[in-house]
């Protein structure tokens, strides 16, 4: 994945539990909230959505990630 700045981020997944880690290596858990919705509970809430099959998530700080392929 990665992010604006085109360093890698990515997403590790155990059930419904996420780890988000960004460009910058900093950490935060996440849930799936539903089958569009992610959120990064300790970066203040932050909410994703996926689109295009689940290959990029727009964040609603403006940000966004990409999977690579």
């Amino acid at each position: 994945m990665g992010g604006p700045f085109g360093k890698g981020c990515r997403i590790e997944q155990n059930g419904n539990d996420l780890k988000f880690v960004n460009e910058r290596a900093n950490e935060s858990r996440g849930v799936i909230k539903d089958k569009t919705t992610v959120i990064a509970t300790d970066w203040e809430g932050l909410t994703g959505t996926l689109q295009d099959e689940g290959k990029r998530i727009n964040w609603n700080n403006g940000s966004w990630w990409l999977k690579a392929d």
